[in-house]
């Protein structure tokens, strides 16, 4: 397996500041950056990604998410996540993540009244042996994007909306445009448990895929057949990466933007 991975972050066009925040970090660390704004190639090792949308006042929102891509990169340092582990066992440790990064919310709240109701949406995904193990709670999503078989949503978003078109209440048309597509109804701290229990999914991939993970900042301004016209189009990784961004902020940019796009090929 190998892997063109390039991340991007923009502020959008109405935003005073940036309340996203994302992780590239493969399993060996000394392959790159955990953190990187240029193309990163990968051979067989894993890697993580994973984007996170902060909420709350002030700063608090930026703080929450900040935290959260933390609290991931610290558990990678731990040598826990590698390819091949059972997916059992991979399931448990995406929970482990989301309980690390919970407790470390309420930490910080705790000694920071200013970050009081503060939370964060996560979508993390790790890739290894042409596998994608996803995890997430909140509204960012992940795609993917196959040729023959055009783009799917792989997450379902945690929102009133989403609720709405699942009660058939409304159309996926519909809840585009809805007033309420910024309720968010799971999210770390908006849990009604301590022990935050995120939706997962187990994917096989295969060659020439590409994985998408984005903040709503892009989807909210993007329709999904937007968004998979340009992944088809766009062969480049970095320039499509830039050019999603480009098209969400022409359509508005009334979001923080992040988006980390990863394509694969399988060598074998």
């Amino acid at each position: 397996m190998k892997m063109k991975i390039t991340s991007r972050t923009d502020k959008g066009l109405v935003r005073k500041h940036n309340e996203d925040d994302l992780l590239v970090r493969p399993c060996t660390k000394d392959n790159g950056p955990a953190e990187s704004t240029d193309l990163l190639e990968l051979g067989m090792d894993g890697v993580m990604l994973a984007v996170a949308d902060g909420m709350g006042g002030h700063l608090a929102g930026e703080v929450a998410s900040m935290l959260v891509i933390r609290a991931i990169d610290e558990l990678m340092d731990m040598n826990l996540f590698h390819p091949g582990i059972p997916e059992n066992e991979m399931r448990d440790l995406l929970v482990l993540v989301f309980r690390k990064a919970h407790t470390a919310l309420i930490e910080r709240e705790k000694s920071d009244q200013d970050t009081k109701g503060m939370g964060t949406t996560l979508v993390m995904g790790f890739i290894g042996n042409m596998s994608l193990h996803l995890a997430w709670l909140g509204d960012s999503r992940c795609y993917l994007y196959r040729r023959g078989s055009g783009l799917v949503c792989l997450t379902k978003d945690h929102t009133y909306v989403q609720m709405l078109v699942d009660a058939g209440v409304i159309t996926l048309d519909e809840a585009f445009d809805h007033p309420g597509s910024n309720i968010i109804t799971r999210s770390l701290m908006c849990e009604e448990a301590d022990d935050p229990k995120p939706d997962q999914l187990i994917l096989a991939l295969k060659d020439s895929d590409r994985i998408l993970l984005c903040s709503d900042g892009l989807n909210a301004m993007l329709r999904d057949h937007e968004i998979g016209e340009i992944l088809a189009t766009e062969a480049d990784t970095h320039a499509c990466a830039d050019r999603l961004i480009l098209t969400a902020n022409t359509k508005g940019g009334s979001d923080n933007i992040t988006v980390v796009l990863a394509d694969l090929t399988d060598p074998g």
